[in-house]
């Protein structure tokens, strides 16, 4: 009986072990938080006027919602754009497979194909909701770096690609 009990015991602490672990998704509070510390940035750096603080509440911060603030701030970001971004391929039919929403497809493929949002990222084809504190540092990460890629006038002196290759003698 008592060799039973240990090794059910033993048993039950291995599957408990080898179930995968919960991760916590980011709420609409922390995640607005973090977008607004990071938008303040960017508006400093680039130019853009301060806007008021984005609250949330306890709830998951949904993709759509994500897409919606970063396609809000590209918008505003746009008129100060100084290179013209090659543009992403886009996986149509994936797209219209995972997004239902019209309006959150079109937002999708505009900064897809401004290489804001990787073509096949969480924030397209993820299987929950929301996003993980990893995944969304990841895409905020990704998104700031390429507004400022694209506001961002390289210098030829310092940029290979735009220096004159010409022989000087």
């Amino acid at each position: 009986m008592k060799k039973s009990l240990a090794l059910a015991l033993c048993l039950s602490s291995i599957v408990a072990s080898a179930q995968a672990p919960q991760v916590a998704l980011v709420t609409e509070r922390d995640g607005l938080a973090v977008l607004g510390r990071v938008e303040q940035g960017l508006r400093r750096t680039i130019g853009l006027p301060d806007t008021p603080a984005r609250t949330g509440g306890t709830e998951v911060l949904s993709r759509t919602k994500i897409v919606n603030e970063f396609y809000r701030i590209y918008t505003e970001a746009k008129p100060l754009f100084r290179v013209t971004p090659m543009p992403f391929e886009i996986d149509r039919p994936l797209l219209q497979e995972r997004v239902k929403d019209a309006a959150t497809r079109a937002k999708l493929e505009t900064l897809i194909l401004a290489g804001c949002i990787p073509p096949k990222g969480v924030l397209v084809v993820g299987p929950a909701e929301g996003l993980t504190a990893e995944q969304f540092g990841r895409n905020l990460g990704l998104f700031s770096n390429q507004i400022l890629r694209l506001t961002h006038q390289p210098d030829p002196n310092w940029t290979p690609n735009l220096q004159d290759n010409r022989d000087p003698l």
